[in-house]
Formats: structure tokens, C-alpha cells, sequence
């Protein structure tokens, strides 16, 4: 695989602002869409995000991880059925290192993991006056109440991974 080698994957897991967030503020992603995402056989559309990662700089596994530290990935919420808790691979491989990676996570947790591993389907892209909805909004109150304390975890737990200048801008 060479450095430049770009891989796809979805999440979903809460409102795609939040998901948005944590994951452009990862080095190794290059793109993160925001929108409605539905597996192959999927009747319905949830928010999520579909990015574009570079596996030699960030894995797949540590994308995972970071996806259910970030969000309630164990919680039967009364609107778990608009935002379930999903990851959307592209590939065979990509699904067999997803269920791994579940398995792995598992200790993390005292419930049980509630997330899932589909086939990728179909991405509708959200209005682009969405786009980028913290980094351009920080001061919000949603962005203060519901995204930062993610992207607090975000830093806790992975700060390896976050970008120098997202880190700053983060903690202010």
C-alpha cells in the first residue's frame, strides 16, 4: 500500500455536526462529508459522515476506536432508531477489520457495543451551508454543549492522533 493510498469508510452514531467534528480533527483524514448515509440494503437514510483516510497514517482500528469513545455507542436511547450506531466499509477486508475491532473495543465498555458494521450503499450529501459546522462555529452554544466535550475525549483519549492545529483549537 503506498503513503498516498486513500481508503473510504462511513459512520454514524449521533448528529453528523458532531461526528464532522472528531473526525476532521484527525491527521490521516483528508475529506470528511457530511450527509445521510443508508447500507446496500438499507430502507432508510441516518445522519453519518463518509471520509477518506489514509491507512498508513491512520488506521482503520484506530478510526473505529475513536468513532465509540466519541459518541453513545452503548446506550438504547429512545432515538437510537434515527442515529444508529454504524460503520459503513467498502471492502471485505475493511469489514473483517471492522468486526475485529469491535471485538477488541468491547473491554472498553461495561455495556454492550450497540454498533454495527454495514455495507456501504448510498451518501446523500447535506447542504453545504452545514459544512464544517464547529471549526467554523465554535462559540455556538450546540457547539459548546454537544460537540467540544466529544472533542474533549477526542483529546483525552487519542491526542496522538489530532491535528496540531485543531488541538489548539480545541482547547481554547
Amino acid at each position: 500500500m503506498s503513503e498516498d493510498q486513500v481508503e473510504q469508510v462511513g459512520f454514524s452514531g449521533g448528529c453528523y455536526w458532531c461526528i464532522e467534528a472528531v473526525f476532521q480533527s484527525l491527521v490521516g483524514v483528508n475529506t470528511v462529508r457530511q450527509g445521510w448515509i443508508k447500507p446496500i440494503n438499507g430502507r432508510t437514510f441516518t445522519e453519518g459522515v463518509l471520509i477518506d483516510f489514509q491507512p498508513e497514517t491512520i488506521s482503520l482500528e484506530v478510526l473505529i476506536a475513536v468513532h465509540l469513545h466519541t459518541h453513545n455507542c452503548t446506550s438504547r436511547h429512545a432515538l437510537r432508531y434515527r442515529y444508529p450506531s454504524g460503520i459503513y466499509v467498502t471492502s471485505e477486508l475493511q469489514r473483517l477489520n471492522a468486526k475485529q475491532a469491535l471485538v477488541m473495543n468491547q473491554a472498553d465498555f461495561d455495556d454492550e457495543l450497540l454498533t454495527r458494521v454495514y455495507d456501504l450503499g448510498s451518501f446523500k450529501l447535506s447542504d453545504e451551508s452545514m459544512w464544517n459546522y464547529y471549526y467554523a462555529n465554535p462559540n455556538k452554544p450546540f457547539c459548546q454543549t454537544k460537540i467540544k466535550p466529544k472533542l474533549k475525549a477526542l483529546l483525552d483519549q487519542f491526542s496522538d492522533h489530532v491535528d496540531s492545529n485543531k488541538r489548539r483549537l480545541i482547547n481554547n
